[in-house]
């Protein structure tokens, strides 16, 4: 792999933005109705009002995970977060998250030797992630990769 630009591997989470803030504009158009409806259903609307507004906060502040030649790079709102050397990754670790869905657990050695994991889910949109794992397993060649698991 000889070229410098920074290929993105994970998730922007697009669909699960969209469909999450229609939600909660529905949501917000039915809350203003209020006066039509029950305290039960009061509750109930806050309920699901405050689960919304979680899996937006959730979703909206995921890292955007990119690798070039020689690193991994975690960024949050366009700043590096973590800049890891693909040569410390040591584990790379699949799992299935759902039907047609999955992560992987990523773990590396900071330059204090502590051993330190993130969470990739990875995009289907733009680069695969079976090349970046080809990849590290080349500068990486002791590297353990499981791409299997069990699950839905």
């Amino acid at each position: 792999m000889e070229y410098s630009e920074k290929l993105k591997i994970s998730s922007d989470f697009i669909f699960v933005k969209l469909f999450s803030i229609i939600l909660l504009g529905i949501q917000i158009l039915l809350f203003t109705d209020i006066q039509l409806y029950s305290s039960n259903e009061v509750v109930n609307y806050i309920i699901v009002f405050v689960i919304l507004v979680a899996v937006i906060y959730y979703v909206f502040t995921r890292p955007t995970i990119y690798y070039d030649d020689e690193y991994l790079y975690i960024e949050k709102r366009s700043e590096v977060i973590n800049k890891i050397s693909i040569e410390k990754v040591i584990s790379i670790k699949f799992f299935r998250i759902g039907q047609g869905k999955s992560s992987y657990t990523i773990k590396y050695t900071d330059e204090n030797k502590a051993i330190k994991a993130f969470t990739l889910y990875p995009s289907y949109f733009s680069n695969p992630i079976s090349q970046f794992i080809k990849y590290v397993k080349e500068k990486n060649p002791d590297v353990k990769i499981k791409d299997w698991s069990f699950g839905l």
